[in-house]
């Protein structure tokens, strides 16, 4: 029976169908234990992917996870690779890099897999099928509190403008780099959607501070604490919030002039060779069970039955502006308006105007 179940579910994968339409849940269970393993491409914290992990395997003891840690751009590449070859390793891909992942879906790469149930989820959080996401992680500006005055802690970004003109901040701010990582290109259109008449004063100001760019929010937490920069903007609030339960030097800024929050979207290749243990996986992501595991570690929930729904205070969760999970991510991805925006900030890394 269960070998029957597999062999219905895969057929309805080949077919392009969705895999939720073979029906009942339990169905898609059974054949997942028979599959027995889903192998999970992932650019997420370390301590946090162990935490689910071990948890899911707790749940599902059948099913082993072969967890692979990448970088947005890896998985990106990676999933195009497969996807080209007909074959591939991955039966789910998470990515804090909304836009790649949802280009992914657009370009045909991805099942068109349907939660059975969507009703609790945010309906920012996930397109009609295929592309899920499971957090939802805020914006910030991180600092260290031994090292920069009270007074000059920038509440928002015309404060972080003027405070980068100031001569002691040069050469100590750092941010994550647009050109090289595709989390940070997205970290910055994203606020040239919300402030396009200030953003480009933000960037020019961030040149002129000669800002050191890096691919890791952990490397420019590690750099703040140890004071070689004082400020680093555009930091992931999760990590930023976990860093500072434990190391006092790091202060945390949620702006009160708008604060962009992100979510780290999940997918199903159509190469997953294993796509009922992939389905069982983001099933479980979205779950309370998961959500309550992601929420006690900083990153926030897509949940409408769970509060708070991120890090942010109470007082400035109003400023929270959630990405869509819509058309308007793939603005940015067209040739043209991407090579627009990297030249233009190229520019702003010189000097500004």
């Amino acid at each position: 029976m269960k070998n029957t179940i597999l062999a219905a579910s895969l057929t309805l994968l080949a077919a392009g169908l969705p895999l939720v339409a073979f029906g009942q849940e339990q169905a898609i269970l059974d054949a997942a234990k028979v599959e027995g393993r889903v192998s999970v491409y992932s650019a997420l914290d370390a301590a946090l992917a162990q935490r689910l992990v071990t948890d899911f395997q707790e749940l599902h003891p059948e099913i082993k996870v072969d967890y692979v840690d990448q970088s947005t751009t890896e998985i990106y590449n990676r999933a195009i690779s497969e996807a080209a070859a007909g074959s591939g390793t991955a039966d789910i891909l998470l990515s804090s890099s909304m836009d790649l992942q949802y280009k992914l879906m657009s370009d045909g790469v991805v099942s068109d897999f349907t939660l059975p149930d969507t009703t609790a989820l945010q309906p920012w959080s996930h397109a009609p099928s295929a592309v899920y996401g499971f957090t939802q992680e805020p914006l910030v500006i991180v600092y260290n509190k031994r090292l920069v005055p009270e007074a000059d802690v920038p509440a928002n970004r015309k404060e972080l403008i003027e405070l980068l003109a100031k001569p002691e901040y040069l050469d100590k701010v750092a941010t994550i780099d647009p050109e090289r990582i595709g989390t940070g290109f997205m970290f910055f259109t994203l606020d040239e959607r919300a402030d396009p008449d200030n953003f480009w004063t933000l960037a020019d100001a961030l040149g002129k501070a000669r800002v050191k760019l890096y691919t890791s929010t952990g490397a420019m937490l590690e750099k703040v604490t140890s004071g070689e920069h004082l400020i680093a903007y555009n930091i992931i609030g999760s990590y930023a919030a976990e860093r500072a339960k434990a190391d006092s030097a790091i202060g945390v800024v949620y702006p009160d002039d708008y604060i962009n929050a992100i979510s780290r979207l999940a997918m199903i290749p159509k190469t997953a060779p294993h796509p009922n243990a992939g389905q069982v996986f983001l099933e479980y992501l979205v779950s309370e069970r998961a959500q309550q595991i992601l929420l006690a570690s900083s990153f926030g929930t897509v949940r409408t039955d769970l509060s708070p729904a991120t890090v942010v205070p109470e007082d400035k969760a109003a400023l929270v502006r959630p990405t869509t999970v819509d058309d308007s991510l793939l603005h940015y991805l067209d040739q043209s308006t991407r090579l627009q925006f990297i030249r233009r900030w190229q520019q702003a890394m010189k000097g500004g105007n």
